[in-house]
């Protein structure tokens, strides 16, 4: 049996999976009773260029996050100019089974051109990190992903508060957008900081902005980038340091 790429197995389980003729469209989410221990059991989420993987800690929330012309290499467009001429036919091959084909096709007219990256390497964005005070006696705690929605959520109760944490990535607005929120008003205090493993040349704080700039480096080729986090809460107060944002009894945030 010839091994189908994972763009084919997506494809072929969500068109198969989506709908059932006697129920109608199904609930299709992956969830766990756990925060993950280790990056590939974190939850995925990205727009074709921004991206991320959520681990749902409780008390400490690490979202590593990926943007596309983050390496070692120098800049490079690598969009398909043939892909959305293609893209009907592709859907037309996997609705009538042929996946194989459709596979094929997906690969030479959709996919991003390669790259021949020697020894030049793709390296994160970095690290942003949610700190929370104040959480104790955690209970019913799950972390899902939405297939449908592509909206990647962590929920628990502490204290008699039920906490929710939602994140995605957004094409339209090329962001990624998270949404804290408590049952129970001035409940939400954390800390909030960004950072990623070598390359960085300077973090600074500017309102209740964060930002990071560095060069993704391989002898004196790369590519310079800056990121920026912005922490927009609804009550409390917000104080911050020379790289950290603190958020103190908001609503939501």
């Amino acid at each position: 049996m010839k091994r189908l790429s994972l763009v084919v197995i997506i494809f072929t389980i969500f068109f198969q999976s989506c709908y059932s003729p006697e129920n109608g469209p199904r609930e299709l989410k992956l969830w766990y009773n756990a925060p993950a221990n280790k990056w590939d059991e974190a939850l995925p989420i990205g727009n074709g260029r921004l991206g991320a993987m959520v681990f749902g800690g409780v008390a400490n929330e690490r979202i590593q996050l990926n943007e596309e012309s983050v390496w070692t290499g120098a800049p490079v467009k690598r969009a398909n100019p043939e892909a959305l001429k293609n893209l009907e036919n592709v859907r037309e091959l996997l609705f009538e089974g042929k996946y194989a084909e459709g596979d094929r096709l997906a690969q030479e007219k959709i996919m991003g051109t390669r790259l021949e990256t020697g020894a030049h390497t793709y390296q994160t964005l970095g690290d942003l990190h949610l700190r929370f005070v104040g959480l104790k006696n955690i209970s019913n705690y799950k972390r899902s992903l939405d297939l449908r929605t592509a909206v990647a959520t962590t929920e628990f109760e502490s204290g008699g508060v039920k906490y929710k944490r939602e994140i995605f990535s957004s094409a339209p607005d090329q962001i990624i957008g998270l949404k804290l929120t408590a049952s129970k008003k001035g409940k939400l205090s954390f800390s909030t900081s960004i950072d990623r493993p070598g390359n960085v040349e300077h973090v600074s704080v500017h309102g209740t902005q964060i930002i990071m700039s560095g060069f993704a480096a391989y002898n004196g080729k790369g590519t310079k980038f800056a990121s920026v986090v912005s922490v927009k809460p609804v009550g409390g107060k917000v104080a911050t340091t020379d790289s950290t944002i603190l958020v103190k009894n908001a609503d939501e945030v």
